[in-house]
C-alpha cells in the first residue's frame, strides 16, 4: 500500500513539474521555440518532436542535422527551433530531448485566425429610442479566432469590457442614439460601424404639430384636405378649372 502511495505522489509531482506553454500562430506566420531552461552544458545530441514524431535532429559526429519538414530550422548551439510559413497542419505539441534527456517543458502551438470586422445587430430590428428594452449583439464569424473578448461603447462614452450581447433600456440609455462594439483576440482588434437607433419620428412630428397655434393648424389641415379633394378630380377637369382661374386673374 505504501509503495502505491509513493508511486502516486511521484506521478503527480512529475505532472506538476512538466510545463506546457501555449503559443499562437496565424496562416503564414512563424514561432520560435526555445529550450526551457537553457542547457548548462554544450549540446551534443538534440531531437525536436512534433506530436511525438521526430521533426528535427542532430547528434555530434553521428547524425547530421536532419529535418522532416522544410519550414523548420534548428540552431544546434542554442537548441532553438524556428517554424516558418506555418499552416494549420503545424498545430500541435512540440517537445524536445537534449543530450539524451527528455525535457519536461513542452509547447502547445495553436492555429488562430484574425477577428472579422463586427457589426451590431439589434433585436427587435426596429429598435428605437422609445423602446423599453432592446438587445444588441456584436456579430461576426469567430470560428478559429478564439479567444475573443468584446467591448462596447455607448454614444461618445468610454469602451467597457462586456459580453458578446448587451441589453439596453429606455430608462438607462434613452438619450443614447449610437452603439459600437469591438472584437479583440491575441492577433488584433476590430471595431464595428456605429449602430444608430431609430427615432420615433411620428411621435416627434405630433409633438411639433401641437406647438403650432390652433388657427394655423386648422388652416394647414384645410389646405391639406383641399389638395386631397383636388387630386380626386379628373386631370382634364383640373386643367379646365386652372385655366378658368387664370382667366379670372387676368381680368
Amino acid at each position: 500500500m505504501e509503495n502505491v502511495l509513493v508511486f502516486c505522489l511521484l506521478f503527480l509531482a512529475s505532472l506538476r513539474s512538466a510545463s506546457t506553454e501555449d503559443m499562437l500562430f496565424e496562416e503564414g506566420g512563424s514561432v520560435t521555440l526555445n529550450l526551457r531552461p537553457a542547457p548548462s552544458k554544450p549540446i551534443t545530441v538534440i531531437e525536436w518532436k512534433f506530436n511525438g514524431i521526430t521533426l528535427a535532429e542532430w547528434a555530434k559526429d553521428v547524425v547530421e542535422l536532419t529535418y522532416k519538414r522544410a519550414n523548420t530550422s534548428l540552431d544546434i548551439t542554442t537548441g532553438r527551433l524556428v517554424v516558418q510559413k506555418m499552416t494549420k497542419t503545424d498545430q500541435g505539441e512540440y517537445s524536445v530531448e537534449v543530450n539524451n534527456r527528455v525535457q519536461a517543458e513542452k509547447y502547445q502551438v495553436v492555429f488562430i485566425k484574425r477577428v472579422p470586422k463586427p457589426s451590431v445587430l439589434t433585436q427587435p430590428l426596429s429598435c428605437s429610442t422609445e423602446d423599453e428594452q432592446c438587445s444588441l449583439t456584436c456579430d461576426g464569424d469567430t470560428t478559429e479566432a478564439e479567444p475573443v473578448t468584446y467591448s462596447w461603447k455607448t454614444g461618445a462614452g468610454e469602451w467597457k469590457a462586456s459580453g458578446r450581447s448587451m441589453t439596453i433600456t429606455k430608462a438607462e440609455h434613452g438619450q443614447v442614439e449610437t452603439f459600437t462594439c469591438k472584437m479583440k483576440n491575441p492577433l488584433e482588434q476590430k471595431i464595428s460601424l456605429n449602430q444608430r437607433r431609430k427615432k420615433q419620428t411620428a411621435k416627434m412630428d405630433l409633438q411639433m404639430e401641437q406647438k403650432i397655434p390652433l388657427h394655423q393648424r386648422r388652416k394647414k389641415q384645410t389646405a391639406k384636405l383641399d389638395l386631397q379633394m383636388e387630386q380626386k378630380i379628373p386631370l382634364h377637369q383640373r386643367r379646365k378649372k386652372q385655366t378658368a382661374k387664370l382667366d379670372l386673374q387676368r381680368e
